[in-house]
């Protein structure tokens, strides 16, 4: 009878033992997985913020272009309006037709640099989504590598677990063969 019950605490404690290893085993793959996590949420933030600089840099490629176009479009209004004054006889150079020529460059110039500071504040803006992107991510890919070695360090302790109770059955079996057949009362 000793030998059966002797048997029986060594085969709850093995089958304790493999179900602690399971559990071990399958935190160890979640680990992994939320590792693996981390990496892909670090690669996407890279490649947003990525996508958002490009966006800084067309936005002032553009408004560059944009400027130059309205400065030569300027030009060719102030040459048109001389052409115009000087077929009908006006002196550019004197009286009304210099403050039509200086308010001419001054509004060609006002255009040009408000389409230079929209662009910028485009710039900065896409330059902003960059940054805000990679701090996610690194935010979050942090959390995540702090989640997997909490996953990895719990596998430990389930392995431990699992054999903590594997060489308490096999004590407690072997208290019990030795006695004859009582049970040794565990915790």
């Amino acid at each position: 009878m000793a030998m059966v019950a002797a048997i029986a605490t060594v085969a709850a404690s093995v089958m304790s033992m493999v179900s602690s290893m399971q559990r071990a085993s399958a935190t160890d793959d979640l680990a992994a997985a939320t590792a693996a996590s981390a990496a892909t949420a670090k690669q996407i933030g890279d490649y947003n913020a990525a996508l958002a600089e490009r966006e800084g840099e067309q936005a002032r490629a553009q408004a560059a272009y944009e400027e130059a176009r309205v400065r030569e479009r300027g030009q060719k209004l102030l040459a048109a309006q001389r052409a115009a004054a000087g077929k009908s006889g006006i002196v550019w150079t004197e009286g009304s037709s210099v403050l039509l020529n200086a308010e001419a460059v001054e509004n060609t110039e006002m255009d040009a640099l408000m389409i230079r500071h929209s662009g910028n504040l485009a710039a900065v803006q896409s330059e902003a989504r960059a940054a805000q992107a990679r701090f996610t991510a690194e935010a979050e890919a942090s959390g995540l590598i702090n989640r997997s070695s909490s996953l990895r360090a719990e596998a430990g302790a389930q392995r431990t677990s699992g054999v903590a109770s594997l060489l308490n059955g096999a004590s407690n079996a072997y208290s019990i063969y030795n006695r004859g057949g009582t049970q040794v009362p565990t915790k």
